[in-house]
């Protein structure tokens, strides 16, 4: 599981295989703008602490 970090193909890849061979990263990049252009998904911010230390 991917927690705390930015995602990256190789992370979608490997979660999307389960040990199996997975899609190629050009196939999950098409993927990933296809689901973007049609507003299935979208980029969101970090999350941050409002407190301050």
């Amino acid at each position: 599981m991917n927690e705390r970090q930015a995602v990256t193909y190789k992370t979608l890849i490997k979660d999307a295989s389960y040990g199996e061979a997975g899609p190629d990263e050009r196939t999950i990049a098409a993927y990933l703008d296809l689901f973007n252009r049609l507003k299935l998904t979208e980029d969101l911010c970090g999350w941050e602490s409002s407190r301050l230390n």
